[in-house]
């Protein structure tokens, strides 16, 4: 539907709109001349396109399980490179995030003729995109095309409302889990995203509203994501876009993070009335198996779980011996160090990792100085730095 086909004919050109079938004609021609059809297609370039459709080129891409057809290596060539790299998983991606409007190298759809055999179907890329009809002698009723949507591999492109919108969500929902809290205007704190059932995961997309919140920074946890996995251009209207795909499919348990954000409260808020998952931007879905789920998130109570906390030292200033306590909300790798005024580090202790509230004792005999020191908690997901002070 809504194809628009161009007749070319000795310099000059006509243009047919297909109807809701996709049919198209061109009639009182002139008899013995050439002509030329070409049809063009360049709207809604979001149409069948979803994070699914980047597991399936990153698992071609590996050679882990390769595209089935010669149309579906064409639709995953997103910037008409004639190859399939990560270069395609990249544009489409943006696209998906609302980054692009557009992919940049090609329109959203690619023609052939529908008789076009390919000479090599695992290399397709030289096909024609146009019928050339020479000296006209009778009524050409078999010249069709086949439409391939760009960045739809895996076939749930809409090509006419005669289809409608095929849904396909099923299963229960992936559920995200961050920690409420109220925030005060210029606060800063990291949302750290869990989940109770992230299994054989394979990828994920959704718009988060992010309403009177400032994106600061992305770190990875479980997942590797970072700032490409997110759309920021719709920040400053309090919507923020993700994807991220993995072709393995990842499992992770719910005391691991998964990612988080670092943000800031822009006015005085409480997260749980600020933040939600829906599909404003980019469609809210998860792929588990070849299952498309629903995704959603939820708000954990501070009181009934750990998070990241490093104590003032007591007693401070200390003579001898010193305590720190700090807290971990999950197991995991951490450090704390020693530094000088200059950030000269003194001395380095690996932690008791484990999830939980802890104790280390600093001794006068462990640092070879005195005055005002700086210590600092590390871990993959959380840094922070306190003063103390030695004296002799």
């Amino acid at each position: 539907e809504n194809v628009t086909v161009e007749l070319k004919n000795a310099g000059k050109s006509i243009s047919f709109n297909t109807d809701i079938s996709g049919k198209y004609s061109f009639s009182n021609l002139p008899l013995n001349s050439d002509y030329s059809i070409v049809p063009f297609k360049d709207d809604d370039p979001r149409n069948g396109i979803s994070t699914i459709d980047l597991v399936l080129i990153q698992k071609h891409v590996l050679g882990t399980e390769l595209l089935k057809s010669p149309y579906n290596m064409i639709a995953a060539d997103a910037d008409k490179s004639n190859d399939i790299t990560v270069l395609d998983i990249l544009e489409l991606r943006k696209l998906i995030l609302g980054v692009y409007d557009k992919l940049p190298n090609t329109s959203s759809w690619r023609f052939m003729p529908i008789n076009y055999q390919f000479s090599d179907p695992s290399h397709p890329w030289t096909f024609p995109d146009q019928i050339d009809i020479a000296h006209l002698s009778k009524d050409e009723m078999t010249n069709d095309f086949v439409g391939i949507k760009v960045g739809d591999v895996n076939g749930t492109v809409t090509p006419h409302k005669l289809l409608g919108t095929e849904f396909r969500q099923g299963g229960s929902p992936l559920k995200f889990s961050i920690l409420d809290a109220s925030l005060k205007a210029g606060e800063e704190t990291t949302l750290h995203f869990t989940s109770t059932d992230f299994a054989n995961i394979e990828g994920f997309q959704f718009t988060m509203n992010f309403a009177d919140l400032k994106l600061m920074d992305i770190i990875p946890g479980k997942l590797n994501i970072n700032q490409a996995n997110f759309g920021l251009r719709r920040m400053n209207q309090g919507l923020i876009t993700a994807s991220w795909n993995d072709s393995k499919g990842i499992t992770a348990n719910q005391d691991e993070v998964l990612f988080s954000l670092k943000v800031k409260a822009l006015k005085d808020i409480v997260l749980s009335k600020q933040l939600s998952i829906n599909s404003k931007l980019t469609i809210a879905e998860a792929y588990e198996n070849n299952v498309v789920k629903n995704v959603a998130l939820t708000f954990g109570n501070k009181s009934s779980n750990y998070s990241f906390k490093l104590d003032q030292n007591t007693p401070n200033p200390f003579v001898s011996s010193t305590l720190i306590n700090y807290e971990l909300p999950f197991d995991m790798k951490a450090l704390l160090k020693v530094t000088d005024v200059t950030g000269k580090l003194i001395k380095e202790y690996s932690l008791d990792g484990s999830k939980g509230i802890h104790q280390l004792i600093i001794a006068k005999s462990d640092i070879k100085a005195t005055g005002v020191l700086y210590y600092t908690l590390e871990s993959d997901h959380f840094s922070e730095t306190k003063k103390m002070i030695l004296i002799e």
